[in-house]
């Protein structure tokens, strides 16, 4: 389990990721994690590693792990989302 706090216009986030479920389909093979947000509203939808094939999602790349996101309803702003990607990539770092 991987925690990180952001600020995500003006209140703070905490952005959970725990243990994820393999999924596979044709030549694509994903792991999704666990996502838990404090707040109403989501920040990201999801979040998974990409083992193998392609995505149309956000990715983050760390070392030579791919991993892919959508952003959720809270990021409605180029502030919001560029917070959301810093956070996503301190949290790829601890996965």
């Amino acid at each position: 389990m991987s925690t990180v706090t952001f600020q995500n216009g003006n209140r703070q986030v905490t952005l959970t990721a725990s243990s994820g479920t393999e999924w596979t389909g044709g030549e694509n093979s994903r792991i999704y994690f666990d996502l838990d947000c404090t707040g109403k509203r989501s920040t990201v939808s999801k979040l998974y590693e990409v083992i193998s094939g392609s995505t149309p999602d956000h990715k983050i790349t760390q070392g030579c792990r791919t991993f892919a996101f959508e952003y959720g309803i809270d990021a409605n702003s180029n502030l919001k989302k560029a917070a959301i990607v810093e956070a996503l990539e301190t949290l790829v770092k601890a996965l």
